[in-house]
């Protein structure tokens, strides 16, 4: 029997449903599902019954769920007396977070904890969604916030199944071709990708993955690609240059560049590019505190993304 098995009959019996309890335990469904009936195997008998309302605890289950209840009474008095000596969340978080939204809601809210907690040790780091999806899962980082475009994300569910991840949305953005205010195409409000790619492409750091370069490369054999490591370079050499480069509108949305109109957004028109930034964690183990905390954090930096 493990603590966590616990802590997901707990949740059963507070929310009555198996969808419900794993959306407040940050796991997913089949996760929870598969944890309980290794429980009662282990028992050698069913705690609770599946019926279409909900699941309900057997007689035996009853008895399991009190004692589980003791358990974590005991557990969350330990904690509290951590939080009685001014002693709660002092853990270590570690996140990773794809280049584009590092300097503005990631790090926003890593800052925002900080103050909160000042006692908890934070560490960010910034990557590729394909490099977080592998620290992650060799639990080098406890949390990723990662980019998935709607024209790979067929990919992604297969990424998460192989390295155990669960995955939690966070708010789904357009992908727009970007220009400085001495490009040509800088008095159109949209573009065709073969139009676009005449021109050198700016990729900040990591970020072009071999799917997006071969996309790009359909349109523009020949393509020039810059690749720039700094962020405040790329919007110089966009700002004084005929280049161009693809990104989120969430990059730039409270950025001054964006807001002065030094650079300024074109819609692709050929198809719908969207992407979703989502946040993954390994599958089975519950959210610490300092993640939870994070994660409700983060949820409320994003204003314009839910509206």
């Amino acid at each position: 029997m493990r603590l966590n098995q616990f802590r997901f009959l707990a949740a059963l019996k507070k929310y009555g449903t198996i969808s419900r309890a794993a959306q407040q335990l940050y796991i997913s469904q089949p996760s929870l599902s598969a944890a309980i009936r290794e429980l009662e195997e282990e028992l050698g008998f069913e705690v609770v019954k599946r019926t279409r309302k909900g699941v309900i605890f057997t007689a035996q289950g009853e008895q399991v769920l009190e004692h589980s209840q003791n358990i974590l009474r005991e557990i969350e008095s330990i904690e509290q007396l951590s939080s009685t000596f001014g002693m709660r969340f002092k853990g270590t978080l570690a996140v990773g977070c794809v280049p584009y939204i590092y300097h503005s809601i990631i790090l926003d809210t890593l800052m925002e904890m900080k103050k909160k907690y000042p006692k908890t040790i934070t560490r960010l780091q910034e990557d590729s969604s394909y490099a977080l999806v592998e620290l992650v899962h060799q639990r080098e980082l406890d949390l990723g916030v990662i980019m998935m475009s709607n024209i790979e994300q067929a990919n992604w569910g297969t990424s998460f199944q192989k390295y155990q991840l669960e995955y939690q949305k966070l708010f789904d953005d357009q992908m727009y071709f970007w220009v400085g205010q001495s490009h040509p195409l800088y008095k159109q409000q949209s573009v065709r990708m073969a139009d676009a790619l005449q021109y050198p492409f700016i990729t900040y750091r990591n970020v072009l993955n071999d799917f997006n370069r071969n996309m790009l490369l359909e349109y523009n054999k020949e393509l020039d690609i810059i690749q720039i490591d700094d962020r405040e370079s790329l919007y110089r050499y966009l700002r004084k240059s005929q280049a161009i480069t693809v990104m989120p509108m969430c990059t730039l949305q409270q950025d001054n560049n964006y807001m002065d109109g030094l650079v300024k957004p074109l819609k692709i028109v050929e198809f719908e590019w969207t992407t979703q930034v989502g946040l993954i964690y390994l599958k089975d183990e519950p959210l610490s505190m300092e993640q939870k905390e994070f994660a409700a954090m983060l949820l409320q930096k994003i204003p314009y993304h839910n509206q």
